[in-house]
């Protein structure tokens, strides 16, 4: 499966990123900072330059992975100041 993974050079998806490689999956990882693009490019991830500021990034890397799934708190804070935000993304993608 392809995955698109927001916070994958954090704490949680640093651990998640391996595991999700490690059983086969493609990652696709969002990275604000060239640290964050090298980490996971050392990792095996493929790399979404962006942030969580960018909403319409956001729609445009989920619509770019179509079978993707999105790991990520943030989204969650996102959605009470962005409301319908997870409902337009989760039409098509399935949250983890």
């Amino acid at each position: 499966m392809r995955l698109f993974v927001t916070g994958a050079s954090g704490h949680i998806g640093s651990a998640l990123v391996p595991d999700l490689l490690a059983a086969g999956h493609t990652v696709v990882g969002l990275a604000r900072s060239d640290a964050s693009a090298a980490a996971l490019a050392t990792a095996g991830a493929e790399i979404r330059r962006g942030t969580l500021d960018d909403l319409g990034g956001l729609r445009e890397a989920v619509a770019d992975n179509p079978s993707s799934n999105v790991a990520t708190r943030t989204l969650l804070k996102w959605e009470t100041t962005h409301p319908g935000l997870l409902a337009d993304l989760a039409e098509t993608h399935y949250f983890a």
